[in-house]
């Protein structure tokens, strides 16, 4: 497979020492999620990393690293469909980021340029069927999402774009055909006109699959007092991508099979001067504010039950609702029906402990992927259903791989304790091990439970009094079935009374 440029990575190593000096780790993201196994197992580990350093002043782009057509397997079978594209001296401009950026086109301009070509090209490939009959099979549309297009971020300028320029151009060009890879954003903080803005962009860099901030030099990037704001939020930033990693992989091998969008414009979103807002995945909502939108944002949302992530708010959806504009968080909706993995660490427990939060529907499904070290993948799925006139809420978790074997920690909305919880058939007895409210958003801090009141061997569950419900499942079957008899009504009800 293709090497990076050496000459473009001196001193990774120590790269990443400066970051973690500073308080910051992973902040720029690996694309390996995308790449086939054979990659990850030949690639250094700086190219899967694409950590800039802060010498040479050039930072490196994916035009240093693009596939090597020449090596044999499945990219070489693949990419020769497309010989007519190379031959034009097209592909590079068509699947990869310029490495200057066009004088009178954004990054996000530039993209969309692409998608429709690629879109025009390929329609004509198919016989030159117009705009309305042209439809690729499954099967071509996750080739074309895993290997086409190189995932390239693009590159923008905050002095001539806004935040919500990112969140409108993704859903222009997820309609185009081309999957919304990511942003590239400058780190420092005087490419931004305050802090606001630079953390509205790093609002929208959330919502992407690769997050890429280039540095010419980083250790000029935070030098005065004034900046401080900006690394706060940077570090913030670095903590949610990190916690929310179990979410971005599960999101990115579904797109690379499927060839279903990680991220697209929320259309409701897009009428009028509400506040341009963007899915990730099917289950959380973004919302990236204007310029000049004051202390308040109009945010139209779809239709549905919606929670903040940041303080467990919960909205309607289907009407425009004035919500107070977060000036030091990120905030982000989730939608009932959602199940989003991450990870936390858990007071008196060493490590990560992989938790899943759940905002239970009539019935949802949900596939959790995470790639192992050794290059073999690890399979969750997840499957609930509400029976109304039982009262009971079922959750059927099925492992594949050592999945069953790693603790996990299933977190369910629900108001109130429920009447009953059997796991397998067999009552499950409710311990006492949570101290209080876990919000998602709180990225630097451990979720609010006693690690050590979880035993290694036995479920348990718990409440918090409020919010939410906690599950302690470690080490369990490849199959396993939770049943929650919520509280009596006097009617059965068709979503989830719990």
């Amino acid at each position: 497979m293709a090497k990076p440029n050496p000459a473009l990575w001196p001193d990774p190593a120590g790269a990443l020492a400066r970051l973690r000096e500073n308080g910051v780790e992973a902040v720029f993201e690996t694309p390996s999620l995308f790449f086939s196994r054979e990659w990850l197992r030949e690639a250094p580990l700086e190219a899967r990393l694409a950590l800039p350093s802060a010498e040479p002043a050039r930072v490196p782009t994916a035009l240093d690293f693009p596939f090597d057509y020449a090596a044999a397997g499945a990219e070489r079978r693949f990419a020769e469909r497309f010989d007519p594209l190379r031959a034009a001296g097209m592909a590079n401009w068509l699947c990869l980021e310029d490495i200057a950026p066009a004088a009178a086109a954004s990054g996000a301009a530039r993209a969309l340029e692409r998608a429709a070509f690629w879109r025009g090209w390929m329609r004509k490939a198919a016989g030159g069927r117009d705009a309305e009959g042209f439809v690729l099979d499954p099967r071509s549309t996750a080739e074309l999402a895993a290997l086409a297009h190189w995932p390239a971020p693009w590159a923008v300028d905050p002095a001539a774009e806004s935040p919500a320029d990112a969140f409108l151009a993704a859903g222009r060009a997820e309609q185009a055909g081309l999957p919304f890879w990511g942003l590239e954003l400058p780190i420092a903080p005087s490419a931004y006109s305050s802090p606001e803005q630079y953390r509205q962009w790093l609002q929208c860099a959330l919502c992407a699959p690769l997050a890429l901030l280039r540095a010419q030099n980083w250790r000029e990037a935070f030098s005065s007092e004034t900046d401080f704001a900006a690394l706060e939020a940077l570090r913030h930033f670095g903590a949610l991508r990190r916690r929310l990693a179990p979410y971005y992989e599960s999101l990115a091998r579904r797109s690379a099979e499927s060839g279903a969008p990680f991220a697209w414009l929320a259309a409701e979103s897009a009428l009028g001067d509400s506040a341009p807002a963007a899915w990730l995945g099917p289950g959380l909502l973004f919302v990236a504010p204007r310029a000049g939108d004051g202390a308040f944002l109009r945010v139209v949302f779809p239709r549905g039950e919606w929670f903040s992530l940041a303080d467990n708010r919960r909205f309607q959806g289907g009407a425009a609702i004035e919500l107070p504009r977060p000036a030091e968080r990120f905030e982000a909706f989730a939608c009932r029906g959602a199940l989003i993995p991450f990870v936390s660490a858990i007071e008196g427990r060493g490590g990560q402990t992989l938790a899943c939060r759940l905002y239970p529907s009539a019935q949802g499904e949900f596939a959790l992927r995470i790639a192992q070290e050794n290059g073999e993948e690890s399979r969750t799925d997840w499957r609930w259903e509400w029976q109304g006139i039982r009262h009971t809420m079922s959750i059927e978790i099925e492992s594949a791989g050592d999945a069953a074997e790693r603790d996990c920690l299933l977190q369910v909305y629900a108001k109130s304790a429920p009447r009953m919880v059997s796991l397998n058939g067999e009552r499950l007895a409710r311990g006492k091990f949570v101290l209080g409210d876990s919000r998602l958003f709180d990225a630097g801090a451990p979720l609010a439970l006693d690690g050590a009141a979880l035993p290694d061997e036995t479920a348990l569950w718990d409440h918090d009094g409020a919010n939410w419900m906690y599950f302690w499942l470690p080490k369990r079957s490849a199959a396993t079935r939770i049943e929650i008899l919520a509280q009596p009504s006097l009617a059965p009800s068709a979503a989830p009374e719990l």
